[in-house]
């Protein structure tokens, strides 16, 4: 193996980055076309690689062999109360160059690593193309787990799953589904909380601080004055069930996830004691099937791969992944407790 240098990312290594990055999409796209095609083209793919490096607090790290750029991992440092003091790598941030191992990747993580853990910075997000199983691999032999799944669905192909509002969902007796309306405001902020309590619970267990809840049922209501936010409500025996809401995402020259024509789909929930009827999967389809006579082009959505339910029935209504966020938590204790007596 020829030496390979690790050197922090300079301007000088942002066309190599952006030809790096290029061809990371070029590959991804041959597994799912429905990303935006742009950033195939290394004018592009530099911008989105710019707008990492100008972002405040940005850090990142350049793996250079026989005086060309192998690979780079570009990340910010950020605190907030949800993730505390951590580093969030995102998309655009890493590529590698052809021949080069994802081993590259290991390495670069362990030199940003040693430079952050020390200044506090212990939880570590990264998101990576899931259609790469060598880098995914390496990420998890670092110690990280896939906290998040981020995927899409074709919604203008003929063999959309979606061409009818029924394709493949159950009868479910007495139910209805219509637009949300301001009178549906209470029903709404009771609906608010479903998902937030399921993940609260094993095996996700993911924290709810005080104050959350009021504002996710704010942040909820506040949808119905959003003109381009559609919010589907369920109704059985006319009991409110469950909802799913879709909003329209904005692409941009450094987004290398979002396509044209892309809406979101953003929230949905079914009420505990409704779960397993086919409420979930019928109104989903009647969103879809909404969003596509709309004439929207592909629905984006994403969920914790540690929540059950969510992992298993999205990609049964025909979303596929696109990149996953990757998680590792460094015992805090290391910046004392580091073997020297």
């Amino acid at each position: 193996m020829r030496w390979m240098r690790i050197l922090p990312l300079q301007a000088e290594h942002l066309e190599e980055a952006a030809q790096l990055l290029a061809a990371r999409h070029r590959a991804e796209r041959t597994v799912r076309p429905e990303l935006p095609a742009q950033f195939e083209e290394p004018e592009h793919a530099k911008k989105a690689v710019q707008h990492l490096v100008d972002s405040p607090q940005a850090v990142g790290l350049a793996a250079v062999r026989d005086g060309k750029l192998a690979g780079y991992l570009l990340g910010t440092l950020k605190t907030n109360d949800s993730r505390e003091r951590h580093l969030w790598v995102d998309y655009a941030g890493l590529a590698l160059a052809a021949g080069e191992s994802a081993e590259v990747y290991r390495d670069l993580y362990a030199a940003l690593a040693e430079i952050i853990v020390p200044q506090g910075y212990f939880k570590h997000y990264v998101l990576v193309p899931s259609g790469d199983a060598a880098v995914v691999d390496a990420w998890f032999r670092l110690g990280f787990g896939h906290e998040q799944v981020h995927a899409v669905m074709t919604l203008s192909d003929s063999d959309s799953p979606v061409t009818s509002p029924a394709t493949d969902a159950p009868a479910v007796p007495d139910l209805t589904i219509r637009h949300a309306e301001k009178s549906d405001e209470a029903a709404i902020r009771d609906l608010a909380p479903t998902i937030l309590q399921h993940q609260v619970r094993t095996p996700v267990f993911s924290a709810t601080l005080p104050g959350e809840t009021s504002q996710l049922q704010d942040g909820y209501a506040g949808l119905l004055d959003e003109a381009d936010v559609t919010f589907w409500l369920a109704f059985q025996n006319d009991k409110p069930v469950g909802y799913q809401v879709f909003w329209p995402e904005e692409p941009s020259d450094h987004n290398l996830l979002t396509p044209a024509r892309c809406i979101s789909l953003g929230v949905g929930g079914t009420v505990p004691s409704a779960r397993g009827l086919g409420i979930g999967q019928t109104v989903v389809r009647h969103g879809l099937h909404h969003a596509r006579e709309q004439g929207w082009q592909v629905c984006s959505s994403d969920w914790r791969m540690t929540n059950l339910l969510s992992s298993r029935f999205w990609p049964k209504q025909g979303f596929q992944p696109v990149a996953c966020r990757l998680f590792r938590q460094i015992d805090p204790r290391i910046v004392w407790a580091d073997g020297r007596g």
